[in-house]
């Protein structure tokens, strides 16, 4: 009988993931071992804060778990499509004043991609985990943090 990880087993699994990515670049050059230590750390610093981290408030079940991150990955989601839609209105402005830019093209592509990227990478996290209750609480600590990051640029963007 498959038991379910802890959210601090699953905050471990995240960290372990996130290392290795760190690992492959750094054989690949992108990193000297030092440089390698500091983005193991921050990052797993980084997963303890984020959505996991967020939701191991005494949660003892993995339905409890489940729901928070459904809660957070549908309060990011509608966040983020708040911002979207602020973003093409900019964008439909920028058009506006400079026939032939394509901005509001351009943004829907770059949405788009997005959008594909994050499901991957999120998936990518969910098979990596090995699967089951787990991998589906990574999948969904995932899309709330990729959620959250493109929000903050974002809304970077719309501050300028």
């Amino acid at each position: 009988m498959k038991t379910s990880l802890t959210c601090a087993a699953l905050v471990m699994v995240a960290s372990l993931l996130i290392a290795a990515k760190a690992r492959a670049q750094a054989a690949r050059g992108f990193y000297t071992p030092e440089q390698l230590q500091d983005v193991i750390s921050s990052q797993a610093k980084e997963a303890r804060r984020g959505a996991l981290g967020e939701c191991d408030s005494g949660f003892r079940s993995a339905a409890a778990l489940a729901r928070c991150l459904e809660n957070l990955r549908v309060k990011s989601e509608a966040e983020f499509e708040a911002a979207s839609q602020r973003m093409m209105n900019e964008m439909r402005a920028l058009d506006a004043a400079n026939p032939g830019m394509h901005a509001q093209a351009a943004f829907l592509s770059a949405e788009k991609a997005f959008a594909g990227f994050r499901e991957a990478d999120c998936r990518w996290h969910e098979t990596a985990s090995g699967g089951g209750v787990e991998g589906n609480q990574l999948y969904r600590s995932c899309m709330v943090e990729q959620t959250r990051s493109r929000l903050a640029e974002l809304d970077r963007l719309l501050l300028k």
